[in-house]
């Protein structure tokens, strides 16, 4: 399989097949920041010049979804050979008045869209003209892209925590390998059937432990011929892994049962009984964002 194409993994597949409407599974973000005194640049095209000259230390921000035939298996990240920053990255006009929380208010109005499925799932909207010198910044990513950890990870790559930018190294002028960005083919998935045919071959000389973590290749195309190859090479593997982990599954259900009709154990079943509130409701789609500031002391303070 070549590098160009990554298969989701359960969970976040399970944010894009769980999305409506009314429930768009991105996380956003705003951020004020207060430009250098004096400053008579253009913020927007200096930010999005900062962000095209990082993207290859964050190259997930150039994949965008390649979903199965009749979405029979999870989709996979590929690389978007029509990438265009002017597509992610967007100038906001502020109304009057030119305060955090008219940036807050229209935040809350473009986070109740969802992102579009045919482009890397993110956007970015600068808000300039706020009072005082500063700007405001909102960025939207779809959850099946970034989670926390990663969302923490990317914003020390993206942004600075000083007015001047970091230096960030341009990309090495490696040779872009042939088919590169291309989805499977007959070689890859000749390959990776090989590949799995010859691991399953060793399966029964494997330990207890090597066949709980098994993870047999496989092609990871989005076409048909993957997709169903894929599905075989999984039903192959499940049982072996089921097979090394039967002792931790015994003890599990073992356990389960032995507390399962405890006294406690009942009575905490009345807990998972949500009491009717106004927020026990459906919701719209509709989206609202406030913010308040809390001075350093006081969250230390807290803290400790």
């Amino acid at each position: 399989m070549g590098e160009s194409v990554r298969k989701l993994s359960v969970i976040d597949s399970a944010f894009l097949f769980g999305e409506t409407a009314d429930c768009p599974m991105h996380v956003g973000s705003l951020a004020i920041l207060k430009l250098p005194d004096g400053y008579t640049g253009d913020f927007y095209e200096a930010f999005k010049q900062m962000i095209a000259g990082r993207l290859h230390v964050a190259k997930a921000l150039r994949w965008k979804l390649a979903s199965t035939p009749f979405d029979l298996d999870r989709p996979s990240w590929v690389e978007d050979d029509q990438f265009d920053l002017d597509r992610h990255i967007f100038r906001t006009a502020l109304p009057t008045p030119r305060v955090p929380a008219t940036a807050q208010r229209i935040a809350g109005w473009l986070h109740a869209k969802p992102l579009n499925r045919a482009r890397p799932l993110w956007e970015i909207y600068v808000f300039e003209g706020l009072e005082d010198g500063r700007a405001a910044i909102y960025t939207k990513m779809h959850h099946a892209l970034i989670d926390g950890g990663a969302g923490a990870a990317l914003s020390e790559i993206l942004y600075d925590v000083t007015p001047e930018p970091r230096a960030v190294p341009p990309p090495a002028e490696a040779p872009r390998p042939a088919g590169a960005g291309r989805r499977s083919d007959v070689r890859d998935i000749a390959s990776s059937m090989y590949a799995a045919y010859a691991q399953l071959l060793r399966a029964p000389f494997s330990t207890s432990s090597e066949l709980a973590n098994l993870q047999l290749p496989r092609s990871g195309g989005s076409d048909m011929a993957s997709v169903l190859l894929d599905a075989v090479i999984h039903s192959a593997e499940w049982p072996l892994r089921m097979a090394g982990n039967v002792t931790e599954i015994f003890n599990a259900l073992s356990a389960t049962l032995a507390n399962a009709f405890k006294p406690e154990s009942l009575r905490a079943l009345e807990l998972l009984a949500a009491p009717s509130t106004p927020l026990n409701v459906a919701i719209s789609s509709e989206r609202s964002y406030a913010a308040v500031s809390v001075p350093l002391d006081r969250v230390k303070t807290v803290a400790a």
